[in-house]
């Protein structure tokens, strides 16, 4: 999501021995928060031609936090392309969900479980405005699968990544010093109220893993964009090509989306767009070709300045029918999305 500064996704709450002063404070969060702390399991199918364009399962895990009875925040990454996601409480029960609404640019989503868990405590949401520079924290999550683990830290800026915007307004990251490795992405950060301020997101590295700044999205901008609006899942993940790239793949705009991947039955599926098969490098970055290009959707052009924000009201109508246009072989191919 943030690219070009060397920041790797998925991301996890780590292990860490917890300072002798904080302890119990930690840990009486901890025992107040945990029913509330979920582990997502996904699986993805990935075609290529490394497979002989056989469907071939990855599994993953990322964390999430119950907001009620019914319904879990997580980061768009970790199940925007899933084909089966399963969500573990702390007690061991495991309940399949579907994505009900998600934003990838922001990297927010929520899935609705299959069966309500009123039995569980849902989390208190905070107002991540009110956090300050210097507070404490603690991340929940699964780092390398391990669930439910902690990891203490403070909010240690706040950070406006360049060209990120939300419906035209720059998209805020809290940052944070709290170990951050692979396996919850998704995860809650609570401040020591045990109110959900963030959900954690990236990590800014040169090496490849944690070297002490991780970012979470802050919870106020997952309210605006998901409990205030709807945000149709459509079931596939797309690369905004730049204005060399696209000009690389004989794309006709120079703002242009690639498709990466299409999750099965989805609403992109049942549309009948296409995803990309062939790896390639470009750069340093690893990306899929072969895919259609999405070049508009309801009427609104990808290199137009409010695409994000237009596509978006569109899609939102329940029950429309929108068209996509899309690049497909060198020709202008129009498909119709049911949300």
């Amino acid at each position: 999501m943030l690219s070009g500064i060397g920041l790797v996704l998925p991301v996890a709450a780590l292990l860490a021995v917890v300072p002798q002063a904080n302890a119990q404070t930690v840990k009486e969060l901890f025992r107040k928060v945990r029913t509330s702390v979920v582990v997502i399991k996904t699986e993805e199918v990935e075609v290529s031609p490394e497979t002989d364009f056989r469907p071939v399962s990855l599994e993953s895990i990322g964390s999430g936090v119950l907001i009620d009875s019914r319904r879990v925040l997580t980061a768009a990454h970790v199940v925007e392309v899933a084909t089966n996601v399963v969500v573990q409480f702390y007690d061991g029960t495991e309940v399949r969900a579907s994505v009900l609404s998600s934003s990838v640019p922001e990297d927010i989503a929520l899935l609705e479980l299959e069966r309500a868990q009123p039995q569980m405590a849902a989390a208190t949401i905070g107002d991540s405005a009110l956090m300050e520079v210097g507070d404490p924290l603690v991340i929940v999550g699964a780092p390398f699968g391990l669930g439910f683990s902690v990891a203490p830290g403070i909010l240690s800026g706040r950070y406006l990544p360049p060209r990120v915007t939300s419906d035209l307004y720059p998209v805020e990251y809290l940052q944070t010093d709290a170990k951050v490795n692979q396996g919850n992405s998704g995860g809650p950060l609570f401040d020591m109220q045990g109110r959900v301020m963030g959900i954690v997101s990236s990590i800014l590295t040169t090496t490849g893993g944690y070297e002490g700044v991780a970012f979470a999205v802050p919870v106020s901008t997952a309210k605006r964009l998901l409990w205030d609006k709807h945000h149709h899942w459509l079931g596939a993940d797309g690369l905004r090509l730049s204005p060399k790239l696209a000009g690389l793949l004989h794309v006709v705009q120079k703002d242009a989306i690639l498709v990466q991947q299409v999750v099965p039955n989805s609403p992109a599926a049942r549309a009948g767009v296409r995803p990309s098969t062939i790896s390639a490098t470009v750069g340093e970055d690893a990306i899929k070709l072969g895919g259609d290009v999405i070049l508009s959707i309801g009427g609104v052009r990808t290199d137009q300045r409010d695409f994000l924000r237009r596509a978006r009201q569109e899609l939102s109508m329940p029950g429309k029918e929108v068209e996509m246009v899309v690049q497909r072989e060198g020709k202008a191919v129009k498909l119709l999305l049911r949300p």
